[in-house]
């Protein structure tokens, strides 16, 4: 009988040793690299989003920029035709190019 005797070192000795159990387990419940990983994906994903929204948007501004430039062109030809009265072999340059221009686009 003896040996079945169990002491208070005995007692503190298991319930440490359940407690470091319990511990390691809640941590590779909630390991909190998975966490990391989905949360890094999910950034990733967006930021892929907003890459393919910025470059419509920078595609978007550099045709609004060209339609600009083609419109100043032509302006400026009709003000240049208005004040000298000719200018005709200009304005038909303007216009094969802003033609030319709404035919591409």
């Amino acid at each position: 009988m003896e040996g079945l005797t169990i002491s208070v070192a005995d007692i503190l000795w298991i319930a440490a040793a359940l407690s470091t159990l319990t511990a390691a387990w809640k941590i590779i419940k909630n390991n909190p690299i998975a966490k990391h990983e989905k949360r890094f994906e999910k950034d990733e994903k967006r930021l892929d989003d907003h890459d393919e929204k910025l470059a419509r948007d920078l595609a978007r501004l550099q045709d609004a920029e060209a339609a600009d430039k083609i419109m100043c062109k032509c302006l400026l030809a009709l003000i240049d035709h208005e004040i000298t009265g000719n200018g005709t072999e200009r304005m038909k340059q303007i216009r094969t190019e802003l033609q030319q221009y709404l035919i591409d686009k």
